[in-house]
């Protein structure tokens, strides 16, 4: 019999003045109040599935698509965040 992994979804996006579990938070590259989410990852520690989605903003996501300077930005800070949350 294998155990179960709990999986934990853990959405990343800037500091704002909106409700912690509402569906509308901050861009989390230029802060703009947004509803999309872009899937970044799932890590796996101490038998618990962590998935992250990350609050991007649709003028951020098409920048982080054709810009390498952009996406190199969003995957610094994104993996910044999720190393501090994990240690």
């Amino acid at each position: 019999m294998t155990k179960k992994t709990k999986v934990k979804v853990i959405y990343i996006y800037n500091d704002d003045h909106l409700p912690v579990h509402g569906w509308m938070h901050a861009c989390s590259m230029c802060d703009l109040i947004t509803s999309h989410t872009k899937f970044y990852s799932q890590v796996e520690k101490k038998n618990r599935l962590y998935e992250f989605h990350v609050f991007l903003c649709p003028y951020c996501k098409r920048q982080t698509k054709h810009s390498l300077k952009k996406r190199m930005e969003y995957y610094k800070s994104t993996q910044s965040y999720i190393k501090n949350l994990l240690e």
